[in-house]
């Protein structure tokens, strides 16, 4: 059942990585965006469903693999963004710092866990804001104490009676009655996600009272990943530079966004001002006042035309701003390339991000073009992009994949990474046949085909001792439950991506493979 769910789910998200990679305006790849996250989001009510039964057996296996927890948590959120500036809701996440990059851990069952909790929150609230909160912290066990990672997914949204806190976690169940009919449901997201995080070693646990909101929390024990290599680029102190003594005004409508903005200003040695409010004599005030930065939302403003005319203020005067946006807001348009002392900078508002715009713009002014590339994440640095990845990882390619649609999609994501002559076969026969010609570095490998399986033509592959060179296989499946990585890996593959596949996902699985299967890699520089 979960190939047969997952295959035409491929199809959608696969197409939107596609387009992703076209040339797009920036508003334009925000709306693909929310297509391509909000299919991700349907994948994982999915997920949900198939894995019930595997946990109620106490069947379920979890990955201790690396994982990046800001980016998990930055790619979870960025599946809400839509939902939240519809219901002009805040989306607001902070992440201590303490928090090593990589830990070890199950990335995908913890990413279920985060979906179910920031999803009810925002069916559940009608105004306010959501917060997203990680915290490092301790806590004492049998052997001593021991670091966690504490999680608080926190909303101001119409509360749980004390006497449903222990309901809601009961399988196919609600607070009660009325909250099915009013916001449906299949009852099971709460249910899973405390008896993942009961497998994490925690426990998921809700403080609520009815009008006053909800907080869910749990606590994940971790392995830190050693040798980590490089700061993350937000905290660097040549990063920070520009910024150390600047002047910075906020002004958004909610507290806990410019609270926020402020713990990352202050963090660079900026001198913070929060504004209380803006009108037309305020606005003077603060051009008078002449700041190095302002960080303004135009939610905060009583009309659209008093956030044109303080824009049009802050371009005489040269004041560099970073203006937040929603997406989908028709609001205040600025040609940057005109004004290159503004910048749009879309919410839920990335520290790192923040950071990138208010250097560029506060040495924009200063007449110095700022590298952005030194202020890419973890996921964007360091790896070849376009054409230029081919060049670096090298390899003559088969897909065998019986979905026509399917091999379209994944042979359109290899071509975007500068791959040509990529070749096709519709079953695992067919597979090793194209591969016994010697000639095939790297095999995308389906699991279920008619006439032979992915595992049976990789088994047959790999006792094929005639050949000058043993292809690196990389199982390309609609498999989604627990173990199949294991038995991918087991069954003589390198690596493992599932569908549905986006470019970075095939991205990261040819470095991974080409690394586990020995090959001399390049360096990324």
């Amino acid at each position: 059942m979960s190939h047969e769910i997952r295959t035409p789910m491929n199809g959608i998200i696969g197409t939107t990585s596609l387009l992703m990679e076209t040339p797009l305006t920036s508003e334009q790849k925000e709306l693909v965006q929310i297509m391509r996250t909000s299919g991700q989001s349907l994948v994982h009510l999915i997920n949900d469903v198939l894995d019930f039964s595997k946990l109620e057996s106490d069947k379920m296996e979890l990955e201790s693999e690396p994982l990046d927890i800001a980016g998990l948590i930055e790619e979870t959120i960025e599946m809400f963004t839509y939902y939240a500036a519809e219901s002009q809701l805040e989306l607001i996440y902070f992440i201590d710092r303490r928090i090593p990059n990589l830990i070890y851990g199950d990335r995908e069952r913890l990413k279920q866990v985060l979906v179910n909790l920031v999803g009810n929150a925002l069916k559940f609230t009608n105004r306010g804001e959501i917060v997203i909160t990680l915290h490092l912290t301790s806590r004492e066990t049998k052997s001593g104490s021991e670091s966690v990672i504490r999680f608080n997914v926190k909303d101001t949204g119409i509360g749980i009676a004390p006497e449903h806190h222990d309901r809601i976690f009961e399988a196919f169940t609600q607070a009660d009655a009325s909250t099915t009919r009013k916001f449906g449901g299949t009852g099971l997201g709460l249910a899973i996600s405390r008896k993942l995080c009961q497998a994490f070693g925690g426990n998921l646990a809700v403080k609520s009272e009815p009008g006053k909101g909800s907080e869910f929390y749990f606590d994940l024990p971790f392995r830190e990943v050693p040798q980590q290599g490089a700061v993350k680029p937000q905290h660097l102190v040549e990063n920070q530079r520009p910024l150390h003594g600047k002047t910075c005004i906020i002004l958004t409508r909610n507290f806990s966004l410019s609270s926020l903005i402020q713990t990352y200003c202050e963090s660079w040695q900026m001198k913070t001002h929060l504004a209380p409010s803006l009108d037309e004599s305020s606005t003077s005030k603060i051009v008078q006042f002449r700041p190095d930065l302002v960080v303004i939302d135009p939610l905060a403003l009583p009309q659209e035309n008093l956030m044109r005319e303080f824009a049009d203020q802050l371009i005489a005067n040269r004041i560099p701003a970073v203006i937040l946006s929603s997406i989908g807001e028709s609001g205040l348009l600025i040609d940057e390339s005109r004004f290159p002392l503004i910048r749009k900078l879309y919410k839920p508002v990335s520290e790192l991000k923040l950071l990138r715009d208010s250097v560029s713009v506060i040495q924009r002014r200063n007449g110095v073009t700022v590298n952005e590339s030194a202020y890419a994440s973890s996921s964007e640095a360091n790896v070849p992009r376009g054409g230029e990845f081919a060049k670096t990882f090298p390899a003559k390619i088969l897909i065998v994949e019986d979905v026509l649609m399917n091999q379209k999609i994944a042979g359109m994501v290899l071509e975007k990474l500068g791959y040509t002559g990529i070749e096709f076969a519709s079953n695992g026969r067919k597979g090793v046949e194209r591969v016994n010609q010697g000639d095939i570095d790297l095999v995308f490998m389906d699991l279920q085909m008619p006439v032979m399986g992915g595992m049976d033509a990789t088994e047959a592959i790999r006792q094929n001792f005639n050949l000058p060179r043993q292809p690196v296989i990389i199982a390309m499946t609609g498999h989604a439950l627990a173990g199949v990585r294991d038995s991918c890996v087991s069954g003589g593959m390198n690596g493992f991506v599932a569908k549905p596949i986006s470019l970075n996902d095939v991205r990261t699985a040819i470095i991974d493979a080409f690394e586990s299967a020995g090959k001399i890699v390049p360096a990324l520089t």
